[in-house]
């Protein structure tokens, strides 16, 4: 499969080769170890449960290789210290299981974002439950899937104070969230969704404020990608694959980050190339292709994701909290699952903030293509992905009608 982009890709062999010429030059710092000591002779010191959560932190740190694992760590911090503030006490020992069951109970009910309400900033534990369950109407909680993903991680974590000697006990091991509220999941877009969002004014006056604003929602009804795979992309992003457009979709830089951690090509759909995708990549200036979007908190999606919600509160109540950013995703997994997959072979879709997720597909082309892993050394280590001239009619297969009247992006 050959491979062209619009800038040439340094090569990973010359960083090679430079850092084994540093590392061997005379002078360099010689490599020192440690040995072993006997367990009995050591000494744990007693520490807080944020304190050992803080040394965690710094060996996970330690164990990134990629930007989107460094992402991941910082994450974990914030999940665990979300849990820890449930606790009430400074002292992991004193926790036993059925405080961690009451505390996984609790947790279930936590609010999705509190801090963006007034009257939750700042809250946290057992205090932030309590005041949102006091207001008139409760915020929306996590969902349950999500619940239990944070929960594992603290499971993680405390296997690792455990191997340190922190605690005698993982209490959250195994610990399984089966009750709980049913928060409300993130669903496709439905057709009359889809015709409304892209009649939004500035589709029908064809005028954006930023290029984003045209290109952003018809790049995620048509390629599947997540909102900050597209927004971080750059120029040399925009690559030629066996003579075929394609979104390399790949960790770059240090900030550009793909949530598995796996690259993948994604073939342009011919809706996205007739509307002129190609020359607007071409008469880029920046690296980027959307500079206008900075990265905020890890993500260049922030500001992309308010702006979209604010069209969204707009278009009315066909739009209610079932559906967001995401939905694009979702819409282009199922139709793709209506029209090549049959419904026995797809279990259901889940996505996440924090762990934004795709259940596992068995059908192998729609894995390939929204970049869910085979589960498979024999697929993921020792087999490239399938072929864009393979990918590139399924993709075409996702249906164009409802962006068929807006006008290419250059043309007046």
């Amino acid at each position: 499969m050959s491979l062209k982009t619009m800038n040439p890709v340094g090569s990973a062999a010359n960083q090679i080769i430079n850092a084994h010429n540093l590392m061997t030059n005379s002078g360099s710092t010689p490599l020192s170890f440690e040995r072993p000591t006997p367990k009995s002779h050591k000494i744990v010191k007693p520490k807080t449960c944020f304190e050992i959560l803080a040394e965690y932190y710094g060996y996970i740190i330690k164990r990134c290789k990629k930007p989107s694992q460094l992402k991941h760590a910082r994450q974990t911090f914030q999940i665990i210290t979300r849990i820890l503030h449930f606790i009430g006490f400074l002292d992991l020992t004193e926790l036993d299981r059925e405080g961690a069951e009451q505390i996984a109970n609790a947790y279930c009910y936590r609010p999705k974002n509190p801090d963006k309400y007034p009257e939750l900033k700042g809250l946290q534990g057992f205090e932030l439950i309590a005041k949102n369950e006091s207001l008139k109407h409760p915020k929306q909680y996590i969902t349950l899937t999500t619940a239990q993903g944070h929960v594992e991680k603290m499971s993680t974590f405390l296997n690792w104070a455990k191997s340190r000697g922190y605690v005698a006990d993982n209490v959250f091991y195994k610990l399984s969230l089966k009750n709980g509220p049913k928060g409300k999941s993130v669903f496709p877009f439905n057709s009359k969704q889809l015709t409304a969002i892209f009649s939004m004014p500035d589709y029908i006056k064809h005028q954006y404020l930023h290029p984003y604003y045209y290109w952003l929602p018809i790049l995620l009804r048509y390629t599947g990608a997540r909102m900050n795979e597209l927004c971080q992309l750059k120029k040399a992003d925009i690559v030629l694959a066996d003579g075929i457009y394609c979104i390399w979709i790949r960790e770059g830089s240090d900030d550009q980050t793909v949530k598995t951690g796996k690259m993948r090509l994604v073939p342009l759909h011919d809706e996205i190339l007739a509307k002129g995708f190609i020359e607007f990549v071409n008469s880029r200036t920046d690296v980027r292709l959307f500079p206008e979007l900075p990265l905020v908190n890890g993500y260049y999606s922030h500001n992309a994701s308010k702006w979209f919600a604010r069209r969204r509160e707009k278009l009315g109540v066909d739009f209610d909290r079932g559906v967001n950013g995401h939905s694009f995703r979702r819409s282009f997994i199922n139709e793709l699952k209506q029209k090549l997959v049959s419904m026995s072979l797809v279990e259901n879709i889940v996505g996440h903030e924090h762990a934004e997720k795709v259940t596992k597909l068995p059908n192998e082309l729609v894995n390939s293509i929204i970049g869910q892993e085979h589960n498979s050394e024999s697929f993921d280590t020792y087999a490239e992905q399938y072929s864009p001239r393979i990918l590139a009619p399924i993709i075409n297969m996702i249906d164009a009608s409802h962006t068929a009247h807006i006008r290419p992006y250059n043309l007046a």
